[in-house]
């Protein structure tokens, strides 16, 4: 028998607020592309990782976010 929640709408949660929404950020430093036309949210209570290898633009993300550089477009 079918689980009747999984039916009914009303007993989905609402998905939680966006608390930090990044659209179509691009970032370029001597002519390198770090971010291309990112989109980004995080979500109240979300916790989120940021991995990849040297020079791929995890600090240039986190500076976008709290505001320390401005985006290209």
């Amino acid at each position: 028998m079918p689980d009747a929640r999984a039916q009914d709408p009303s007993s989905v949660p609402p998905r939680a607020a966006v608390k930090i929404r990044l659209r179509g950020i691009t970032k370029s430093f001597d002519g390198k592309v770090v971010l291309d036309h990112l989109d980004f949210d995080v979500r109240e209570g979300d916790s989120m990782v940021v991995l990849g290898g040297s020079g791929t633009g995890k600090s240039v993300l986190l500076k976008h976010m709290i505001g320390l550089i401005k985006p290209d477009r």
